[in-house]
């Protein structure tokens, strides 16, 4: 697997630069291992957030109302 496949995770959640403060190489163990430990789990959880508040966003005017306010809020909240 070439290391620009790898290293799209790590971009994507924005864990790239803590990666790379843990680890030496760059490999498929060590990311998935990285990427499943609990000082991750906010980025990963962080990243689902924001891709479910688009998708809401997304579908907004024909969804219940309270589904995107509470995605939102929430979203809001965790950022500040």
């Amino acid at each position: 697997m070439q290391e620009q496949n790898l290293l799209a995770p790590l971009s994507i959640t924005g864990a790239e630069d803590a990666y790379l403060g843990r680890q030496e190489k760059l490999t498929l163990p060590a990311l998935i291992e990285f990427m499943r430990s609990t000082t991750t789990k906010p980025l990963v959880d962080l990243f689902l957030l924001k891709g479910a508040r688009e998708n809401a966003h997304a579908v907004r005017a024909r969804s219940p109302p309270e589904m995107w306010e509470t995605l939102n809020a929430t979203w809001l909240e965790v950022r500040a």
